[in-house]
């Protein structure tokens, strides 16, 4: 799959709902100056268990130093994981330690939220049960997740790290593209001033979603 071949096919969903006379090089610049990004922001707005490929980031005795470290706060265990370049969305954290996966996709919290410091009050049991995963920005291209508890005797050669990375268009998964094509679509319409027949299109998005 090309990125000439997704434009077209994307015209093609448009042409199903709002038919254009003719399309022009400054329109395909238009869908061309979109794509990259608008399959980027798909990426993190469907379902991540439709995300077939996802990246791991498996972290061990022989290299943990890059993209593990320990913290303590309030006298409080983390466990704080370097992101690679690339991360784009989490879909989980396992260790063997936990009974099962943190599945933190859809409501990973920052370092902002107020469950964040609830973590370390010594009055609630917030973290002592289950941990759970926060996302902090370093700077403004590292982040890092902030694994809270991690307590001190759980080894890092037992701790896993799912998420998806940035893609580019070319590159989706087959079972993705039809959802694509109308999200782009709707994206593009929008840049238009074409809000009624985007709205139409986001609506096919997301009765595709619904059905998988």
């Amino acid at each position: 799959m090309t990125r000439d071949d997704i434009k077209r096919n994307v015209l093609s969903k448009m042409d199903e709902i709002s038919p254009f006379q003719k399309t022009d090089e400054q329109f395909d610049s238009l869908m061309e100056g979109m794509l990259d990004d608008c399959t980027n922001l798909y990426l993190r707005s469907i379902p991540v268990h439709l995300i077939v490929k996802k990246e791991l980031l498996l972290l061990n005795a022989n290299s943990p130093s890059r993209n593990f470290e320990r913290g303590i706060a309030n006298h409080h265990d983390l466990g704080i994981v370097l992101l690679p370049d690339g991360f784009l969305r989490l879909a989980y954290v396992a260790c063997y330690e936990w009974h099962a996966p943190i599945v933190s996709a859809d409501d990973v919290m920052t370092v902002n939220d107020k469950e964040y410091g609830r973590q370390f009050n010594q009055h609630t049991k917030a973290g002592l049960a289950k941990p759970m995963v926060f996302i902090d920005t370093v700077d403004v291209s590292k982040k890092r997740l902030i694994i809270s508890p991690f307590r001190d005797h759980w080894g890092i050669n037992v701790l896993s790290v799912y998420y998806v990375s940035e893609t580019k268009p070319e590159k989706l998964q087959e079972n993705l593209l039809d959802g694509f094509y109308w999200f782009f679509a709707s994206h593009v319409l929008d840049a238009m001033q074409r809000y009624e027949q985007g709205k139409m299109a986001m609506g096919k998005f997301g009765e595709i979603v619904s059905e998988k």
